[in-house]
């Protein structure tokens, strides 16, 4: 695990950049945020993918021999390691002064820097790869839209376009990672950790093993209600269009 003060370092880094937009850029604090999400998923998705194309290579073959217990320097430092940054990060701005993100926000990003936190133990790392990496690839596209969203009327008529492809996009990658994807890892994993408790005596800490059974029902179980909310609103959509 990282450091106390890299992590510390990490997290100011990303209020710097979204203070950096704010007073400098002169961008409300909704628009900030969703510059920051973006620059921090397009690394979050590029991680994963390296992780992903070179799992054969030393550093990561051990997640492949051992699913639960392996540990790879590199996804747990440039993967694990700036995805809990991120979520204390997104934490913090629940608290920040007019917030107006919900309790499902507080609940979403809790649970996932306890998780990521956990990953570093190490546990889990392996399907780190996709769950905090790859599947981060469809938010890219609902920053795009939520930027011009949030932007000047005039930014918004200018890229009108820009915004319904985003959006189309969104949705189509939602479905694909947080959807499909997120459910064939899912059942793996359940699978692996199944199989793990029938084998009591090589569980390290069963806090970790259960907490992230709970975070899977948790996590999955959202994934779908959104899902639903993105098809629906994308049917209607596509009706109005018509």
């Amino acid at each position: 695990m990282a450091s106390f003060g890299f992590l510390l370092t990490l997290v100011g880094c990303l209020f710097a950049l979204q203070t950096f937009f704010v007073k400098l850029a002169h961008v409300k604090v909704t628009l900030a945020y969703e510059y920051v999400c973006i620059f921090a998923t397009l690394y979050l998705t590029a991680i994963g993918c390296l992780a992903w194309t070179f799992q054969s290579e030393a550093d990561t073959k051990n997640l492949l021999q051992d699913h639960h217990y392996g540990r790879s320097f590199f996804v747990e430092n440039y993967l694990c390691v700036p995805v809990f940054a991120y979520q204390v990060w997104n934490l913090g701005n629940w608290f920040l002064p007019g917030s107006a993100y919900g309790p499902e926000f507080l609940m979403h990003h809790l649970t996932a820097a306890t998780l990521a936190y956990l990953n570093t133990y190490p546990y889990l790392q392996y399907y780190a790869i996709f769950f905090s990496g790859l599947s981060e690839f469809s938010t890219v596209f609902m920053c795009i839209f939520s930027i011009i969203e949030n932007s000047s009327s005039k930014i918004q008529r200018r890229y009108a376009d820009l915004t319904m492809i985003s959006k189309g996009l969104f949705a189509v990658t939602f479905l694909i990672f947080r959807v499909v994807l997120w459910s064939g890892h899912t059942l793996r994993y359940w699978n692996d950790t199944l199989d793990l408790l029938s084998r009591p005596e090589e569980i390290i800490s069963k806090f970790s093993v259960y907490f992230f059974l709970a975070a899977s029902v948790f996590l999955t179980g959202l994934q779908f209600i959104w899902g639903y909310y993105i098809w629906k609103e994308t049917i209607n959509t596509l009706k109005k269009k018509k």
